[in-house]
This record gives C-alpha cells, sequence and structure tokens, in this order.
C-alpha cells in the first residue's frame, strides 16, 4: 500500500484474530527493502538489479582488495627492513630506513 506525500509512504496490515480483521499501520518508504527470496521474486526486479553469473560487481570490488593489500604490504616492507636494519647494526654498519620522517629537528 503505497501513499502520496512528502516522502514515501508505506503501510503494512496485519491480522488480528481476535477482531478476525485486518489492521493497517503507518510506515515510511525508507525503512522498507525488497530482498528477493525465489525465481518468482526475482523476475519483479528491473532487468538492471536482475543478478548473472557474469554480472559479478568486480569493478567496485578493487578498492576493497587494494586496502586489504596495502596494509599487509606495509607491513611486509616493515618486517624486512626490521631484520635488515637489526643485521647491518649488529656488524657495525649504520642504517638508514630508505624513507625517514624527522618530526624533530635537531
Amino acid at each position: 500500500v503505497l501513499g502520496a506525500g512528502t516522502g514515501l509512504g508505506e503501510a503494512f496490515a496485519v491480522y488480528e484474530k481476535s477482531s478476525k480483521q485486518f489492521r493497517v499501520y503507518a510506515s515510511e518508504g525508507g525503512h522498507a527493502d525488497f530482498s528477493p527470496q525465489n525465481d518468482d521474486e526475482i523476475a519483479l526486479l528491473p532487468d538492471r538489479f536482475t543478478p548473472t553469473v557474469l554480472d559479478f560487481p568486480f569493478h567496485r570490488l578493487w578498492p576493497v582488495g587494494l586496502a586489504g593489500l596495502v596494509p599487509v604490504a606495509l607491513f611486509v616492507i616493515n618486517v624486512v627492513y626490521t631484520i635488515l636494519a637489526t643485521l647491518r647494526t649488529h656488524e657495525g654498519q649504520v642504517f638508514k630506513y630508505p624513507i625517514t620522517i624527522n618530526f624533530i629537528r635537531s
């Protein structure tokens, strides 16, 4: 049930056993969702929302993959440079990290 107004007004009906009638409750359309559960409900979706195997959204997932790989790569680089610094300073050499940010100037 839809009604015109300033927003997307919707309503839902609940059957009450005591009065043997449906009772209608007002609701807000922004709080509703449609998640199809079977083929008949999927057929109600517009064509652009019909899921197929070829339409898997890889183009939308690359930022997630990148966001997961960058911290792992930085961690590996940090471990490698920590090992190198430990080995070189143990041998008496001076080790300088390739990227150093000097927050305190002397």
